[in-house]
Order: C-alpha cells, then sequence, then structure tokens
C-alpha cells in the first residue's frame, strides 16, 4: 500500500500541474494599463513655432534636404530638391531667434533676427575669400507661413499675405502701364 499511495501522489501532483497549466494557458490576459494620455491639441501659435523653429534649426546646421519639407505641396510639384538646394546655398546661418509671431486665419507673418555670413562660390576668388572672412552679420528675418490642413508651411516665394498693399500705394494694372 505505500508503494501505491507514492504512485497515487506523483500522478496527483502530476494531474494537478497539467490542470494549473491548461487553466493558466486559457486564462484571459491580465486588464491592459490605461493609455498614456494623448497631450492636448497644440494651439495654432504653438504650431507654427515648432515648425519655424524645426526650419531653423535645420538651416543653422546647413542642412537644405530639411527646409526643403517645409515648402507647401504646391512649391514642391513646381522645384525639385535639387534645384531647390542649388538655389538655396551662399549663406551660412550662425544662428537664428524667433521674436514675433502674428497669425491672420491661414497665414502667418513670423520675425526673428538671424547672424549670417555670405559664402558665395561663384563670385572671384579674391572677393569671394574677403566676403568669407568678414561677418557673420547680424539680419532681421521676416519670413510668411501658410498653414495648409492643418500643417504650417513655408512657401517658397515670400510675399506677403498678411498684409495687403493699402489702398493709397495701390494701383490699376492700367496705371502700371
Amino acid at each position: 500500500m505505500g508503494v501505491m499511495s507514492v504512485r497515487m501522489r506523483r500522478l496527483f501532483a502530476l494531474a494537478m500541474s497539467a490542470l494549473l497549466m491548461v487553466a493558466c494557458a486559457t486564462s484571459p490576459p491580465p486588464p491592459a494599463a490605461p493609455a498614456a494620455a494623448l497631450p492636448p491639441p497644440l494651439s495654432p501659435e504653438e504650431a507654427l513655432k515648432e515648425r519655424v523653429n524645426a526650419f531653423w534649426k535645420a538651416r543653422v546646421a546647413d542642412d537644405l534636404v530639411t527646409p526643403y519639407e517645409f515648402l507647401p505641396p504646391e512649391d514642391k510639384k513646381r522645384v525639385t530638391l535639387t534645384a531647390f538646394i542649388k538655389t538655396h546655398g551662399g549663406i551660412k546661418y550662425f544662428s537664428y531667434k524667433l521674436s514675433e509671431i502674428m497669425i491672420d486665419g491661414t497665414v502667418a507673418k513670423v520675425k526673428g533676427q538671424s547672424s549670417i555670413r555670405l559664402d558665395i562660390a561663384g563670385l572671384p576668388a579674391m572677393v569671394g575669400a574677403e566676403l568669407s572672412r568678414r561677418g557673420p552679420w547680424p539680419t532681421p528675418v521676416e519670413e510668411h507661413w501658410v498653414l495648409i490642413r492643418g500643417i504650417w508651411y513655408r512657401p517658397l516665394i515670400q510675399s506677403s499675405p498678411v498684409s495687403p498693399p493699402s489702398e493709397e500705394g495701390a494701383r490699376s494694372p492700367a496705371e502700371g502701364q
């Protein structure tokens, strides 16, 4: 009887282990931890400030690929990345500081201060070398941004969509000829 009881105990322990494994495998997973709360959406001004600072961070780092990504989709249809890079060299930006944002609906005027030096490869060596030794110069920056489908873009052509010409300065097409 003693041998039988040892076998029975082992068999019972084995059966209980098997039942426990099956029970654990088929039990529902523990409840998921609550999802982290999403940060509140940015205000238009905060979103624009982020975009402006990212654009200028790239320019100061001599990165011309990233600023291309800030062009509105319509501008990207008109100019390739290669053409953009070829036409946007020649100025070395050392710093940029955003000073003012003025938003009017889907257009904005942004003012800041940059520090630049000219670095123009096409100039005669003597003149180009002289310009490259000068600077950096503090330079005010005023640029325009447009909001398209919730994203701020910096148009290639920096016209002033925020402030139309004053009535006294405006001329009819006939007067301009």
